[in-house]
Formats: C-alpha cells, structure tokens, sequence
C-alpha cells in the first residue's frame, strides 16, 4: 500500500480518538461480573436496539430476553450482538432484556495488568510465556520474578567483543557528483571497498568512485579537510587487499569543509538511481559515520545519505555504558542507552521504577550544564559532566532496586547527594544567612510528604538552613566520595569528579527546629495518631553541619506523610489515577478501595525488612501488584501512556526473537529521541520539578494522536524504503520492524494470507486486555483495510490474492499494523 495512503487512513480514526480521550476511562467490571448496565435502549420501525455497555475484557455479550420480570431470562442465540450494539427483530413481541459478558479470567485480568505495568508493554515471546503458551507462567511467577531483578540475568551493558567488517548500503537518486564522508563527532573508523554504481545492486557494475580500495595514496583522488588530517592509510587493519582508510577526526563535520570529500568524474546524472556501499571495522571511538552525496535533502527519504552507529545495534549498550562510565558521553548517548534498556531489558520493572524514581526526583539535564558552563572554559566539560550527573543518579538508584532491602531512605540520600540536584533547586547558591528555600520546599512538597500534608512555611525557612553547606566542586579522583576534600587547583586541567563538595564555611551552624509541637492527625489512626514529629537539630560547627541534611532525611523518610504521599504515587503508577494523598480518614469503616490499599502500603512500609529497617520497596511494591485493585479491571486499561511508554510499547509490540538471531523489531535509541522530543517528553530535561504528568488528559490531545501515529507509521515504513526518511530524515531509520516476519514466526504459512487470522493475530497481540467483543469494531475495520487498494473501496483488492513474499502484500500487512498502533485502544495501558 503506498504509504503516503497509511497517514490520510488513520488520521479518519482520530477525530474519534480524540473523543475517546475527552470521555475517560471505560466502565471497569469486578473480575467475576458478567453483568453491566445498558447504555442506552431505543425504538424504531418496530425494532429494539441495545448500546451494549463498553466494559473492558469481555469476550463476548450474550442478550437474555423475558416477557415479564419475575419470569427467567432466555438467551437470543440467533441474533448474537454486532459490536457495541443489538438490534432486535421487527414486529417482535414487548419485553424486557439484559446483557450479560463473557470475561476474560481473573488469571488473564491480572497478567494483562501485570504485563502492561510492570513492563513496558509484552513482547510477542513475552505475552505467550506469561498468557498464551501452552506453558504460561500465569502473573503470579512473572511478579515474583521481576520483583527480584538481581536473579534476571543481563547482559546489555557487556563489553563489547572483537567483531569482522560490517556492510552498509544505500539506494537513492543523485542530487550532484560530490561525495561527503565524515564523522559527525570526533573519533575514528577504518573503511574499505566503497563503490558508487549505477541502479540499485550494490557492488555490481563499474565504481563510480576513484581510489574507492583505498589502496593508492589519498592525495590526487579524495580531498582531505583540516579536521580529518591525521586520516591515513592502515595496512594493520583491511577487508581486502593491502590498506584500508582510518579516518580519524579530531572536530565532528558536516560539509565539504569537514569531510572527506570527491568529486565524481564525469559527473552523475542528477536525479537517476544509483547505490553507494562500503564496509567499516566496528569500534568504540566515536558515534557516527555518514556518508553522501552533497545535496542529498534535494530528495528528501530518496537521497543517496546514510548515517549509521560506529557499532551494530545488538552491541550498543555496551558500548554506550563504558562511554557513560568514562564520563565521555553527551546527553543523547545516555537517552540513547537508556530507552535501549526498555525496550530490550528482561527486568522490565527494573526499568519502569528506574523512570518513576527519575520522574519523582526529578532533575534537569540543561541547568547542570549552564551553571557548569560558569565554571570552566572548556565548551565541551559542560555538557559530558551533566550527562554524568544524570547518569550516577540512575546507577544508583539501579543499585537500590537491585537490593532486596532497598528502602526509601536509601533513594532519598542518593537525590540529597547528587550533584544534579543540589544544582538544579539551587542549594549550590545557598548560604548562612541567606538560605535558599527550594529545596526543602519540594523535599516536603513533592519528594517525601506531599502539598499542605503536616508542613507549613516556618518548617521550609528552617529546614533550608541545614543545607547551606552543601556544594558541588571538582574533587582529586582519590577523594571523589569525601565531601570534606578540598577541590582541585584547576577545574579546567586537573584531572578530578565533579560531585558533592561540604563547605563548614558557607553553612549556617545554629540550632534548628523544624515541624515544632506538630502530632501526627487523627485520620491516620494507630499507630501512628497523636506522634509527635518535631525535629530538633542542635547548633555544629565545622564539618559535623552536614550531618543537619542527613537528620533531615532520616526523619522524613519513614514519616506516616512521606509513606502515604509515596504509596500514593506508586498507586497512581501501577494501578489508576484516581488515588490522592492528605484525604483518606483511615479510620472510616467506609473507607473505598483505594484508601484500603494505601493503607496496607503504609503497614507494609512500617514492617520491617530482613535487614531491620523500615520503608522495605520491595514489600510495598508486592502489596501493591496482589491487591484486589491491581488484579482487576480496576486497573485494566485505566491508565493512558505517557509519551515514553507508547513509543517503547510500540517497539515492544512487534520484538519477537528469531530462531537464527536477531529480532522482528529494534531501535538504535537516537532514533527515539526525536519522537519524544515532538512529543514533549525530552528525557533528564524538565523544568518543572514536579515531573512528568501521569494523568492522560495532561497527554491525549488532538496533536498528541496525530503525533503519536507519525510515529507508528514511520517505524513501519521499511528500512529498505527510502520513504523512512521523509518525515524524520536519518532520526528515525533506525527504528525498524519487520511485521510480514513476525506473522511467519507465529501463523502457519497457509494462514499468511487469510486475512482474518491476520487480523486476529494482531488484535491478540496487542490488544490482550480488552477480550473479542471489544475487537468487533476494529475487526471490521482491519478486514476492510486488508481487502482494499490505496483507493480505499471496500473489497477492491482482496488480501488473498496477494503473494506473501510480493512488495504489496508486505506494504498491506505494514499499513494494517500502523494503523492497529495508532488507535486510541493502544494508548491504554
């Protein structure tokens, strides 16, 4: 199908969308109920019509007649509902109906939530291990096993093994005869064999490019800019005959000033196709490797241009951590390896409370870097230190989740201390006598005991006080974890860590009182009503101020506030919106459901670990996905997707492992950024320090949709089309999918073109939730746009006349998917 067709197809579904946005969650059932209300009942022409109620997980609606109350109900078995309606016969004698469902199991229920919670949505092999295999794991044993990450073995962040020469290839139309290779930042790569050849075999026909082997002297044939001089010919390291080029770059290019560069003799005929091909030796200095004809955005998606990873996809991780790790990565390398981790990762809660505890604490990756930008001449320190902030932050607190007596106190001393927050609520301009109030406004505000929760504004002005002392400087690599360390001479040139620094001379070292003569409120009830939780600090001088910040955190965390704001949220992440902090009288007998569940996460948090401590994560957590609430459809389809979990979800959607290697869905992670960037989701850059929003109208708007399906049908426009880049240039060709081989993984080879089982493979797949009766209308919808031509008319081209293995058949099964993935169903979790 022309993909041009897919956009114009799916934007007739988003009016709708929006609609289905604006009226919120749908009716939720207990996880027995087979009943609902009707929506509505009319009567025309003699014919009773029921809107069946729109209910989550049903399998199918059976409607029951009787004549009288009081009378049994008798199923219709000759008229079974259409969709969300029923239409009775004509001239059919008065009486009274009802529906009643066929639900999905309670098991299926919980898994479905399960998968969409403490994932980032399942993967095909996922879903039939925990739901539909023949030997599924049921939710239970997939909890139990994410709940303890530490036993999943992983492997992303290896090092990277010694690898053999990659090919690289690219079809297009000539936009002029210059040829450009350069490396986007600085580093280095070896190439080999590269041909320009008329039409689109590569390798096939006469190279167009001179000196091409690369085994003649550069001069004469490749023109050298200033930036690449120290590129020469290797005869250590080739694919082919006696050299290669090591192109090294000391400054990243972009043009002819900045590249490697040849003029094509005699010239290309502009606008005809040719294929330019080469082979790179894998390595880890560096990023990228573009190569192309100068022009190339003259044909947008169709020109000769490609800019690929110095290092094949499967291995990035690795590569990008040890960058991460020597302190060498930009901003993007950190999103890049991080939405990798989501999207690959087998510890799948891992990874979404690694989002929750960023988005909680959170932090902004451009303030780090301005005010760094103050400190020190050398433009580019700036950038790689705040990347490094943000990344110590996410290692520690990975090292916090990984440990089963992980507590809160422990996440909390981890924000206190890093370098990225002192930062960020400016503690590093703080001092006696003119403290800065901001961080200890959003302590008690949104880290630990949540707006006008049993703190008032004296209790700010005082706990500001204890942190004036706290810096961040560079320190000797030594003494990188002694915050009493005197920095190093120069900033610039020293080698060092940039992190938390204590200055006795900037703190104020008077006495503190902080919540003075405050109890704990009655609604709270035993154990913890009528405590007092006045905080007294005494005056210190010297190094022992310091400890005033750690005081401060020892008492907040396990306050009876902090458990309930911080079950609160965690409630509001894995169950529903609908849970508020500073409300619940949990004394009342009427207490709903969700108050009852905050409070078993308070009890939960009270009882201690292995370890003897309190505010145990792991307990609170179990409480939470064994709940009543979690296993239900309480929570089934009741959360919309933030920008970040549709784009992974998505990914994850169609990532299926192939027996010889490989998978049927992948992603670089760049080619991630820029999706979230239009979405308004920039990873480790809010300004607010409240996070990102997790209520859907904050989400969902008639943009937000438009944007979302873009996205989903350039991930499904093949990475051989050089329509890939025509909307998001080289930021998204590296999000791929390949969904005709997800179908011959999973269907018989003679059910590739019944377009049914098409159908209903894909509405299992990614709708495993919302049980058949819900599928009806998509269904329908599915089997019209597999059985019609780009013209749209129904049954214009039926879906079994094409041939698997044909270009049609593949570009109708990719716009079908595309279109599944932008429907207001797959923004539900």
């Amino acid at each position: 199908m022309n993909i041009r067709v897919w956009l114009g197809r799916l934007l007739g579904r988003l009016a709708w969308a929006f609609l289905w946005a604006l009226a919120g969650p749908r009716a939720g059932l207990g996880a027995e109920a087979t009943s609902a209300a009707l929506e509505g009942i009319a009567v025309r022409d003699g014919k009773v019509t029921l809107a069946l109620p729109k209910v989550v997980g049903i399998e199918a609606w059976q409607v029951e007649t009787t004549p009288a109350l009081g009378q049994s109900f008798a199923p219709v078995l000759d008229n079974p509902p259409a969709g969300y309606a029923w239409t009775g016969p004509a001239g059919a004698p008065a009486g009274f109906f009802r529906v009643r469902g066929e639900s999905l199991s309670p098991e299926a229920l919980w898994a479905v939530v399960a998968l969409n919670r403490l994932a980032y949505g399942p993967t095909p092999d996922l879903l039939e291990r925990v739901l539909t295999g023949p030997r599924a794991i049921g939710a239970a044993a997939y909890i139990a096993e994410q709940l303890a990450p530490e036993s999943i073995p992983d492997t992303l962040d290896a090092p990277l093994p010694a690898l053999d020469w990659q090919f690289v290839s690219v079809t297009g139309v000539a936009s002029s005869s210059t040829l450009y290779l350069y490396l986007p930042d600085p580093g280095d790569v070896y190439l080999d064999d590269l041909t320009l050849v008329a039409g689109s075999v590569p390798e096939q026909g006469l190279n167009l490019v001179r000196n091409g082997d690369f085994e003649a002297p550069l001069a004469g044939t490749w023109n050298v800019s200033t930036n690449l001089s120290a590129s020469h010919l290797s005869t250590e390291y080739k694919r082919g005959g006696q050299s290669s080029l090591h192109l090294v770059a000391s400054t990243g290019g972009t043009t002819r000033s900045s590249a490697l560069w040849q003029e094509i003799s005699p010239a290309l005929k502009v606008g005809q196709t040719y294929t330019l091909s080469y082979w790179y030796l894998p390595g880890t200095n560096g990023t990228h490797l573009t190569a192309r004809l100068s022009r190339s955005g003259d044909y947008p998606g169709r020109g000769i241009d490609t800019t690929h990873s110095l290092v094949p996809t499967a291995y990035l991780p690795g590569v990008l951590f040890a960058r991460l790790q020597a302190g060498q990565a930009r901003v993007d390398d950190l999103r890049a390896w991080y939405l990798m981790h989501a999207v690959r990762s087998e510890r799948q809660l891992l990874q979404t409370l690694l989002q929750f505890t960023d988005n909680h604490f959170v932090t902004q990756y451009s303030k780090s870097r301005e005010w760094l930008d103050g400190q020190v001449t050398n433009s580019l320190t700036p950038s790689l230190v705040a990347t490094e902030f943000e990344f110590r932050e996410l290692l520690r607190w990975r090292e916090i989740w990984l440990n089963p007596n992980g507590t809160f106190l422990d996440l909390l001393r981890v924000s206190a201390e890093s370098p990225a927050m002192i930062i960020y609520l400016d503690t590093v301009t703080s001092r006696g006598g003119n403290a800065n109030e901001n961080y200890s406004r959003e302590l008690l505000e949104l880290f630990t005991m949540g707006v006008d929760n049993g703190y008032d504004q004296t209790d700010i002005e005082q706990m500001s006080r204890a942190w004036t002392g706290w810096r961040v400087d560079k320190l000797p690599p030594d003494q990188a974890h002694n915050p009493f360390a005197n920095r190093v001479a120069d900033r610039d040139n020293d080698p060092g860590v940039w992190t938390l620094r204590y200055r006795a001379d900037r703190h104020d070292n008077g006495a503190k009182v902080i919540f003075r003569g405050k109890t704990v409120p009655a609604r709270f009830g035993p154990p913890y009503a009528g405590r007092n939780y006045e905080l007294r600090l005494p005056a210190r001088s010297g190094n022992a101020g310091m400890q005033d910040g750690y005081d401060i955190l020892n008492h907040l965390a396990n306050l009876p506030q902090t458990q309930e704001y911080i079950s609160v949220k965690l409630c509001r992440w894995f169950v529903h919106e609908d849970f508020h902090h500073g409300l619940y009288d949990f004394n009342a007998p009427d207490l709903g459901p969700e108050g009852r569940l905050v409070r078993a996460c308070m009890e939960a948090w009270e009882n201690p670990g292995s370890d003897g401590r309190k505010g145990n994560l792991r307990r609170v957590l179990h409480t939470i996905f064994h709940s009543d609430l979690f296993r239900s459809r309480a929570a089934l389809a009741q959360k919309v997707k933030t920008p970040l979990e549709y784009v992974v979800s998505t990914l994850r959607a169609l990532r299926a492992a192939r027996p010889g290697g490989g998978f049927t869905a992948d992603t670089d992670g760049y080619d991630l950024i820029t999706s979230l960037r239009r979405l308004n989701m920039p990873l480790f850059d809010r300004a607010d320090p409240d996070g990102w929003p997790e209520t859907g109208r904050e989400w969902i708007s008639t943009s937000a949709l438009i944007e979302r399906a873009r996205f989903a049908q350039n991930f499904l426009i093949a990475a051989r089309d050089p329509l890939k880049q025509l909307d998001f240039g080289t930021t998204g060709d590296d999000n791929v999918s390949d969904p005709v081989g997800l179908l011959r993984l999973r269907l018989p080879a003679d059910q590739l073109r019944n377009s049914e089982a098409v159908a209903d493979f894909f509405l299992g797949l990614f709708f495993p939730g919302e049980g058949r009766a819900n599928w009806q209308p998509d269904r329908e919808l599915a089997l019209a746009f597999l059985n019609s031509a780009d013209s749209g008319a129904p049954g214009s081209s039926p879906f079994a006349a094409l041939a698997p293995d044909s270009t049609a058949y593949e570009n109708r099964v990719r716009g079908l998917v595309a279109l599944l993935l932008g429907l207001p169903r797959f923004q539900e979790q």
